[in-house]
């Protein structure tokens, strides 16, 4: 079994401004090192004709933020990796999937929190779960339950999981009652 979680640290800034060395940076940890990982680990899963992957990415890959151009694309190219490993290395007893969270609990989440609070004095954390379905974010147990269902499940492969309290699936702009 092999989970990969890489995660640069972020290069929030507009498009136009972002250099070729940020983006480098973020691709070399967030997706290269995602695909060096696998490729490692997929050779010896492959020779034991066995094995299960499970790739972190995003709920960016699907839909983003203003200014996280490069982040929304590592994080697309860890499910479009995902996909391809899967459809590879499937006939080969080996499964791929990924999961790609909303925001988690966790100093990430919080140093965001944070900085809205120092640079507006808005409560993110509250408008997060005001638009959440189930009025929360994702908590690490979450992510951990979804990794073991993915181990679990053998007759699933190439699928992107999204763990996210529901964000995605609503429009919805008032809170949740």
């Amino acid at each position: 079994m092999l989970v990969t979680c890489h995660g640069a640290p972020p290069c929030i800034k507009p498009s136009v401004e972002i250099t070729l060395d940020e983006w480098r940076r973020v691709h070399q940890t967030d997706l290269y090192g995602t695909f060096l990982v696998c490729q490692e680990v997929g050779k010896v899963m492959l020779s034991q004709g066995m094995g299960c992957m499970v790739l972190l990415s995003s709920l960016h890959a699907r839909q983003s933020y203003p200014q996280r151009a490069v982040y929304a694309a590592a994080k697309a190219g860890v499910v479009g990796l995902m996909r391809a490993l899967a459809i590879e290395w499937g006939p080969s007893h080996l499964r791929v999937n990924a999961i790609s969270p909303w925001q988690v609990a966790g100093p990430r989440t919080q140093a965001m929190i944070d900085q809205e609070r120092e640079d507006t004095g808005g409560n993110l954390l509250a408008l997060y779960e005001k638009r959440a379905p189930l009025k929360r974010i994702v908590s690490g147990e979450d992510l951990a339950e979804t990794v073991v269902y993915l181990s679990n499940n053998r007759s699933i492969t190439g699928q992107n999981i999204v763990v996210d309290c529901g964000i995605s699936s609503s429009i919805w702009y008032k809170e949740y009652e």
